[in-house]
């Protein structure tokens, strides 16, 4: 069964390019594979309720995604911390717990180069198969600076994705 973890609360971008300055409440409605079975894809179609909004055909609207618990708690015992260590989130500024960075704030997939190499420099890295997150901490020995750790992950991105907006269908 596959998880999505992203907040239904989004910013949106209307067709003349301007962001709102307003944040558009949404719930799902459904969510349905647009996949034939067995493909190695997952593309879902999903429908999101945005009453009350002034959404046009041709605005964008903005994803933040968050990274699973499961996956969170797996860094964290990766790197013997509790999750509770007070961290700055360098690109906020703010102290934060370990776990909310994790969870709301680092990209827990993609390693980044400068991670690589500013942790672990004689580290071989080869293009052709790149270590995610979990199989370079899998390969450390020594106890990590939590700190330059955080600093040195990959931004959480949020997705852009155009809205197909057929208000009278639904």
């Amino acid at each position: 069964k596959l998880m999505c973890f992203f907040s239904f609360v989004y910013p949106f971008m209307n067709s003349n390019k301007n962001l709102q300055k307003s944040w558009v409440k949404t719930s799902l409605k459904e969510r349905y594979l647009l996949n034939q079975k067995g493909s190695s894809k997952k593309t879902f179609h999903i429908t999101l309720s945005a009453e009350g909004s002034e959404i046009q055909p041709g605005d964008s609207i903005a994803i933040f995604p968050k990274n699973g618990p499961i996956l969170v708690e797996k860094i964290l015992n990766k790197l013997q911390a509790s999750g509770e260590e007070k961290l700055v989130e360098n690109r906020s500024g703010k102290t934060l717990s370990l776990y909310q960075i994790f969870l709301e704030s680092a990209d827990l997939v993609k390693s980044s180069n400068r991670l690589l190499t500013q942790l672990s420099p004689n580290l071989k890295k080869d293009p052709n198969n790149p270590l995610d997150l979990q199989d370079y901490l899998e390969s450390l020995s020594c106890k990590i600076d939590l700190q330059a750790f955080v600093d040195a992950l990959l931004p959480l991105m949020p997705r852009f994705y155009s809205i197909a907006n057929a208000s009278s269908y639904h």
